[in-house]
């Protein structure tokens, strides 16, 4: 289901299973999951480790109620980006790690398409080398 939010600047998809999110995830361009810890499912560490394997980069924000060290811990080292409590949940803190983990997404993107770029010319530049040499094609 497509839910317009806040301010409008995204869109979401939502999923209420693992399994939905990653139907959605292979359907859709997605460029950022929130998510809970519990999904019905698979629990919020093994659901962030299959994520981030099947959808590498897309970062992961996880919001839950389970704040113990021990989750905590377990869903950074699963790969979450930022883990944001949901008891009296601060909406300036969420945003700040969404708007967070899409600008350093975006500023990943944009230093591969620049490397491809950079890459590509080199290429091509070897090429037209080789053909003025006379090492081209007969």
């Amino acid at each position: 289901r497509m839910l317009g939010r806040g301010t409008g600047r995204y869109t979401f998809e939502h999923a209420t299973t693992h399994q939905q999110a990653l139907e959605i995830l292979a359907e859709s361009r997605i460029d950022l999951v929130v998510m809970d810890v519990v999904l019905s499912d698979l629990p919020g560490p093994e659901a962030i480790v299959m994520l981030q394997h099947k959808h590498r980069g897309v970062p992961v924000i996880v919001v839950t109620e389970h704040t113990s060290e021990g989750m905590l811990d377990a869903c950074s080292k699963a790969g979450a980006d930022e883990v944001v409590p949901k008891l009296g949940i601060d909406r300036k803190r969420l945003t700040r790690a969404v708007d967070a983990s899409l600008a350093n997404l975006y500023r990943m993107r944009a230093r591969e398409v620049v490397s491809r770029a950079d890459h590509a010319s080199k290429a091509c530049y070897a090429l037209v080398g080789a053909v003025f040499d006379g090492g081209g094609p007969n």
